[in-house]
């Protein structure tokens, strides 16, 4: 197949680094056996990648899309002092009207209430005296989201005034969102847009994850029988433009349908499946020319009744960082010894080797050894970026 369209993912160095995404890199190798052309750029720092954005941006021709690792490059590119024109031409999202949706949930919770996309009850607090007018017409339990944040980390579910009061207190983190608390489990749909059309997705349940709204290792994949929710992706394409890899949520009641409560404009960790899952991107790109006449790829090798599958590297190093060292041991011992594919032979994912499991063994003693540096040299090793310098190189890839 020839390589008709070139993909560039920019990385900020320490985002990069910091964050070890190994199903990035599957991502990356997945594009490049459907045909594509993938390059992978990194910046040192937020100057360097605003300089690299605005080359790629004089450079347009050169390359098909951007395609950025985290919210906080796209936040910070959106409201850098680049033209107008100069961000439509890097950012996922062609629509200016738009360029508040990344990275930040404020900015995607008003764009939804402006074009009436169906989006949970929101209300949105600027300040302080602002969540004071409001507070007596508010119906526990809610869900409070601050502005920033990726991975769940400020997202909690409030039981009552007291506990609302003091923790706005304590955060200090308005803006915010005050959401309704939806009666529901959390789907996600792993998205590809093209020109503002859909142009693929995975439907999938959230199974097991680090926390109540946090990051999942396990989610159930399949192709549910209410599809609706491809109208709405097509009402949230349409009207941002949105160009590349969308991770988005929904919440599903008999009472709402379907509910989209976010689309991060970038790839998540769970991308890399749409290659096994029988997406295959290139079938839909002619002289970069969108197809809007067809509908949306899907999984086509999926069991019936769906498939459970687990990011076991991701559960690695949330048992890692929390120093569940025996849970660790035995998920790595399990990961060596146990070939998932035998199980599904149909679904072609990367198997764990030997080699891979003794890579992440080797973790341990540092991780351990870290734990005893005096918190001073800490500090100064996290800045200069030393420690997880040395961490990436051990890591699989």
């Amino acid at each position: 197949m020839n390589k008709i369209e070139k993909f560039i993912f920019l990385t900020l160095n320490d985002t990069e680094i910091a964050s070890i995404r190994p199903n990035s890199i599957d991502l990356m190798k997945n594009l490049k056996k459907q045909g594509f052309h993938v390059v992978k750029y990194v910046a040192a720092d937020r100057y360097e990648l605003k300089q690299m954005a605005l080359d790629f941006a004089k450079s347009k021709n050169e390359f098909t899309l951007l395609v950025f690792s985290s919210d906080e490059e796209l936040y910070e590119l959106s409201r850098s002092d680049l033209t107008i024109e100069e961000k439509k031409s890097i950012l996922p999202v062609g629509n200016e009207l738009a360029f508040d949706i990344l990275g930040s949930k404020v900015g995607f919770s008003e764009f939804c209430l402006r074009n009436s996309i169906p989006h949970p009850k929101t209300q949105i607090i600027k300040n302080q005296k602002e969540l004071q007018n409001f507070e007596k017409d508010l119906i526990f339990p809610i869900i409070i989201k601050s502005d920033r944040g990726a991975g769940g980390h400020s997202v909690f579910r409030i039981e009552n005034y007291a506990q609302l009061s003091s923790f706005v207190d304590a955060e200090s983190m308005t803006p915010l969102i005050l959401q309704e608390n939806i009666k529901s489990k959390l789907y996600s749909v792993e998205a590809y847009f093209w020109n503002g059309y859909l142009t693929g997705w995975m439907f999938s349940e959230i199974v097991e994850s680090f926390s109540e709204f946090g990051i999942s290792f396990a989610r159930k994949y399949f192709n549910p029988e209410d599809r609706s929710f491809i109208e709405i992706l097509n009402q949230f394409g349409k009207l941002a433009k949105a160009n590349g890899f969308a991770s988005c949520g929904f919440f599903h009641s008999k009472e709402y349908g379907y509910l989209l409560f976010e689309a991060d404009l970038r790839p998540n960790a769970w991308h890399f499946l749409f290659d096994p899952l029988g997406i295959n991107l290139n079938s839909r790109f002619v002289a970069k020319e969108a197809t809007t006449s067809l509908h949306p790829l899907y999984p086509t090798n999926l069991p019936q009744n769906g498939l459970v599958l687990r990011l076991a590297r991701r559960e690695l190093e949330h048992a890692l960082n929390n120093r569940k060292y025996i849970k660790y041991f035995s998920l790595s011992i399990s990961m060596a010894l146990v070939n998932s594919l035998k199980k599904n032979p149909g679904i072609k994912l990367e198997s764990f080797h030997l080699f891979h499991f003794l890579r992440i063994i080797s973790l341990v003693p540092i991780k351990i050894i870290y734990s005893f540096v005096p918190r001073i040299i800490r500090d100064w090793a996290g800045k200069r970026k030393v420690t997880v310098l040395i961490i990436r190189k051990i890591l699989p890839k």
